[in-house]
């Protein structure tokens, strides 16, 4: 929690300048990421049998990126690594010209917590989360 406090304002930032500037409009979410990442990029959805290999990233010869999302994992899995590898190709931050894959479990490098929380902060608004926590303790 502390190393997130660190990076709290600038994600929440980036996730604000996403929704105004990035995510198409009117739509979900979910379904805005993957049409921004289907219009802008290329987004590839398939399954590869391996329980801890979520996506990943990687760049091309030309401004695009593949994004690709393994559908062998859990559909919530599957949400949470496709607006992790988002904040990757927005901010251009951890990615270089190799691939760059997302496992299961928590990474330790910056740039991978910040497109954690990033898709955290995206796909659970605050308030909810908040008010879903105090009606527990009710």
């Amino acid at each position: 929690m502390t190393e997130n406090k660190k990076i709290k304002y600038d994600i929440h930032a980036e996730v604000n300048r996403y929704k105004e500037n990035t995510h198409p409009r009117g739509w979900e979410i979910l379904e805005g990421i993957r049409i921004y990442l289907e219009d802008e990029h290329f987004l590839i959805e398939a399954p590869i049998q391996d329980d801890s290999f979520g996506g990943f990233i990687r760049s091309t010869n030309t401004s695009k990126f593949i994004c690709y999302i393994n559908t062998n994992q859990p559909r919530i899995y599957q949400h949470f690594t496709l607006a992790h590898e988002l904040y990757h190709v927005i901010t251009r931050q951890g990615i270089s010209e190799a691939i760059h894959m997302v496992r299961a479990g928590l990474d330790d490098d910056l740039d991978e917590r910040k497109a954690d929380y990033f898709a955290s902060v995206l796909l659970m608004e605050e308030n909810t989360v908040r008010s879903f926590c105090k009606n527990l303790k009710d």
